[in-house]
């Protein structure tokens, strides 16, 4: 390969927003392969295409693999709450946990112009910990929470407490 093809190579480097890092486009990737093949060693191929060592084994290694340079297809279908609906449907449940799944998706509808099933919000609603109708979390008991009902035990006994039908009293 001669160096004028190399400078037009580079010059395709794509930069991220913020500039942390660059992709190494499809033609970088493919200018490694060709160097790899002619013998050249990991390091000076690094050297020679202005990218590290590491990344270049990784493209190396990605194409032994998979005969192929290019980036691999996503599998799957993509979620259908995003993580920003998502923390709509939480927000909305912490401020008002009465509120029920077919008001949320309509909601939704309206604020984000997606048609969801009311059962795909319970679902979100559930696995952020919220269940029952009245979406509640299930509460929880700290040291200084343990030692009361403790000290309720050894105040009243456990007799008391099993025959008031097994509720608290408080007071």
């Amino acid at each position: 390969m001669d160096s004028t093809s190399f400078f037009v190579y580079i010059s395709i480097f794509e930069v991220n927003i913020d500039g942390s890092y660059k992709v190494t486009t499809n033609s970088i990737r493919n200018l490694i392969k060709e160097y790899f093949k002619d013998g050249k060693c990991i390091r000076t191929i690094g050297k020679l295409v202005k990218v590290s060592h590491s990344t270049v084994f990784a493209v190396i290694k990605r194409w032994k693999l998979r005969d192929t340079v290019e980036n691999a297809l996503k599998l799957g279908t993509p979620h259908k709450l995003t993580p920003r609906i998502r923390s709509f449907i939480t927000h909305k449940i912490k401020r008002n946990p009465r509120l029920s799944a077919v008001k949320l998706t309509t909601e939704l509808e309206k604020r984000f112009a997606i048609k969801e099933n009311p059962e795909t919000v319970k679902r979100a609603i559930r696995s952020y910990g919220y269940s029952s109708r009245v979406a509640r979390r299930k509460f929880f008991v700290n040291e200084k929470n343990k030692k009361v009902t403790s000290g309720f035990f050894k105040i009243y006994g456990r007799q008391r407490y099993i025959a008031l039908g097994k509720r608290h009293i408080c007071g």
